[in-house]
């Protein structure tokens, strides 16, 4: 069991670091698609989003302090979850902006 979460831990950090690096590769984007929530000024968080992304995708890739991570990370998911429905609900948003846009690849 003890494998078993930290293989599973670091295939959920790899997808919160590609998550955090292609909203990264095109962050102009990512903010103008937050901003479509219905409020304007919530495009300037894109950056703390990434940041605070990537930052968990490496916490739980290397292992640090690994339930409290978990933790977060299930916080930021369901946070983020709920902002996502609160959009498509109300705003009519289709594109979660989950992985940025990957045109670029």
């Amino acid at each position: 069991m003890k494998y078993l979460s930290r293989i599973l831990s670091v295939i959920i950090g790899l997808l919160f670091c590609f998550s955090g690096f292609a909203k990264a590769a095109d962050a102009t984007y990512f903010s103008d698609l937050m901003g479509n929530y219905g409020v304007d000024w919530f495009g300037f968080f894109a950056p703390v989003v990434i940041i605070g992304e990537i930052t968990l995708g490496l916490l739980l890739l290397l292992q640090i302090k690994p339930r409290w991570t978990a933790a977060l990370a299930i916080c930021f998911t369901v946070f983020v979850t709920a902002i996502y429905l609160y959009g498509f609900l109300t705003q009519g948003v289709t594109n979660c902006g989950c992985f940025g846009r990957l045109s670029f690849l």
